[in-house]
């Protein structure tokens, strides 16, 4: 129990999620047209007796467009990816 609501509202996963559903971050992906560069995925426990919630991306692109957004809707958040180690990244 306890596992289940920290994974749904008190996880940095959880949290970023429910953070970043609110705001206006543009367009979905590939509905902006052939312009669109970024991906961001807001995964809200896609599977049965799942409890999983998070922003997912693929690209670091996606990341720097994430922060050029978060500032030009004036929010005070850092997008840290220091912790993440760069083999994430590579292909």
């Amino acid at each position: 129990m306890w596992t289940e609501q920290w994974s749904l509202g008190g996880s940095p996963l959880s949290e970023a999620y429910e953070f970043l559903s609110y705001l206006d971050l543009g367009p979905e992906f590939g509905k902006a047209g052939s312009d669109a560069a970024g991906e961001l995925r807001l995964v809200d426990c896609p599977s049965m007796c799942s409890s999983y919630r998070a922003a997912e991306t693929d690209d670091l692109l996606s990341i720097s467009l994430l922060q050029h957004r978060l500032n030009e809707l004036g929010e005070n958040t850092l997008v840290n990816t220091a912790e993440i180690h760069k083999s994430r990244w590579e292909k």
